[in-house]
């Protein structure tokens, strides 16, 4: 399985490298902007069911609520009648978790081949890293290392491959026949170092490295507020119910309330432990679904004027027609 696995992650990787080398211009961020649009449009059927499914289910939400208070003291009757409602509108009720489901999957591998460029993306040999990083002076191995201790460095997964190649692009007296400056991914991207973390310590940002960590802090800005906004654009209008409180025993409305905060809070989570290279993927994501969800939404007001203008013109033909009375 874990072989399996690794296949896999080359693969990505050298598709990474390949679009790295071609349409990125050996531009780490741009490619990583190609990469998500590319993973979109491919998922982009899956995410137009979804969007219909889910806006069934919103509509249906009224009927869930009937039956919901109709069968109150009575739980598993009340979930096989809902059950029942959804199959006879053909609603299914995975049908809009489905692309959010196959996005972590993405998410985790993107992940992986983001932090180990040189293995997976360069298609260096874990030996030829390893060996690199042995005939590093002891200061830069312990930058590179997860952990302080230099003694034994037998598994790539103790180096972090970000901090080597950052360490070898600042020491290139290092460079070798196995690991050359054409070897070192670029990580800078308008400015923004892609292989660091953003921080929230002070210190750190106003520190000596102030022009590196300070301009980081647009990403999880940015994607916050990207996030927020497609959160707004995606989320269904509630359905109108008689009763007032509208989020109770609806569990649309109180699933659209729980996501409106989580996922914002989780892209701000992640923005500050994981490179900021992935906050620039997160980003790219969410600005690629507010430009679909605008698309979407134009279309779908077109249609609807459309409609509105051809039942105003059938009304118009059908009083032309109606006889004026029996009056001769």
């Amino acid at each position: 399985m874990a072989g399996f696995l690794d296949t896999l992650l080359r693969l990505l990787g050298q598709g990474f490298f390949f679009l790295y080398n071609t349409i990125g211009f050996h531009n780490f961020g741009l490619t990583i902007i190609f990469f998500t649009v590319i993973t979109k449009l491919i998922l982009l059927p899956l995410t137009l069911k979804s969007m219909k499914s889910t806006q069934e289910m919103n509509a249906l939400q009224p009927e869930v609520k009937r039956i919901q208070e109709k069968y109150k003291n009575d739980k598993e009757k009340q979930n096989q009648e809902i059950q029942k409602l959804y199959k006879d509108n053909n609603v299914s009720c995975m049908g809009g978790c489905l692309p959010m489901l196959l996005q972590f999957p993405i998410l985790i591998a993107l992940y992986s081949v983001l932090r180990r460029p040189l293995t997976l993306v360069v298609g260096k040999s874990e030996e030829v890293v390893m060996n690199m990083v042995n005939s590093l002076p002891e200061t830069l191995q312990k930058f590179v290392l997860y952990t302080q201790n230099t003694e034994t460095i037998d598994k790539v997964s103790q180096i972090n491959e970000l901090k080597l190649i950052d360490a070898l692009s600042n020491n290139p007296e290092y460079l070798n026949s196995s690991i050359g400056a054409g070897d070192l991914i670029n990580l800078n991207f308008l400015g923004l170092d892609l292989g660091k973390v953003p921080s929230i310590n002070p210190s750190v940002i106003f520190g000596p490295e102030i022009g590196t960590y300070l301009p980081l802090l647009l990403i999880p800005i940015v994607g916050v507020i990207l996030t927020v906004i497609s959160q707004k654009l995606m989320t269904p209008p509630a359905p109108k119910v008689d009763d007032k409180k509208k989020d109770e025993k609806n569990p649309m409305g109180g699933m659209n309330n729980m996501m409106k905060y989580m996922i914002p809070g989780m892209t701000l989570y992640f923005s500050f432990v994981l490179p900021a290279s992935m906050g620039l993927y997160w980003s790219c994501t969410y600005a690629f679904q507010i430009a679909q969800q605008l698309v979407i939404n134009k279309r779908k007001k077109e249609k609807a004027e459309a409609e509105k203008q051809k039942q105003l013109q059938g009304a118009g033909t059908d009083t032309k027609k109606k006889p004026e009375g029996g009056n001769k």
